[in-house]
C-alpha cells in the first residue's frame, strides 16, 4: 500500500512538471525565454526566441516574454520648412512588421517610432529646403514614394 501511494505521488509530480514545462505561444506572436527574470542567450550570444506554437521550457525556473508580431499603425508627424520659409506639417501613419525579433526586443518602447520620424524629417527637410511651399505640397505622390523608399532600405539612413 505504501509503494502505491509513493508511485501515485511520483506520477503526479511527473505530470505537474511536464505540464509546467509546456508553453503555448499565440499565433502572430513570438516570445523571449527568460530564466529567473533574465533573458536567456544561446551559444551564439543571441537571445533565445520561441516561435508561435507549443514550446518546452524548464519548469519553475523559465518563463517567457510574449511580443505581438501584428503590425499596428503608429502616427508619424513632422514639421519642415520650405525654401520660402513656409512651415509645412506632414502627418501620416507608419506601419511595420517585425522581421528581426532579436533586434526588436533590444529596442526601448517608442524607439522605432522615433527613428522613423527622424528619418522622415531628415529626408523631407532636405527636399523642402530646396522647393517653395506650393511646389512641395503639389509633389505629394513623389514625397510619398521617397518616404517609402527610405523606410524600406535594408539599413537605417543614419547608419552611414
Amino acid at each position: 500500500m505504501g509503494w502505491l501511494i509513493v508511485g501515485v505521488g511520483l506520477i503526479g509530480i511527473g505530470v505537474v512538471l511536464f505540464l509546467n514545462s509546456m508553453v503555448i505561444i499565440p499565433t502572430v506572436c513570438f516570445a523571449v525565454l527568460t530564466r529567473f527574470k533574465e533573458r536567456v542567450k544561446d551559444a551564439a550570444g543571441k537571445y533565445k526566441i520561441l516561435e508561435e506554437g507549443l514550446n518546452f521550457i524548464f519548469p519553475f525556473t523559465d518563463d517567457v516574454e510574449i511580443f505581438s508580431k501584428k503590425s499596428e499603425p503608429k502616427s508619424v508627424s513632422v514639421n519642415v520648412f520650405s525654401n520660402d520659409r513656409l512651415e509645412i506639417k506632414v502627418s501620416g501613419l507608419g506601419e511595420w512588421k517585425i522581421d528581426r525579433p532579436d533586434i526588436f526586443i533590444e529596442l526601448k518602447e517608442g524607439t522605432v517610432v522615433e527613428r522613423i520620424t527622424a528619418a522622415v524629417k531628415s529626408e523631407l527637410g532636405k527636399v523642402a529646403g530646396e522647393k517653395d511651399g506650393d511646389t512641395f505640397i503639389r509633389s505629394r505622390a513623389e514625397l510619398e514614394a521617397l518616404i517609402n523608399c527610405v523606410l524600406r532600405l535594408p539599413r537605417r539612413p543614419d547608419h552611414w
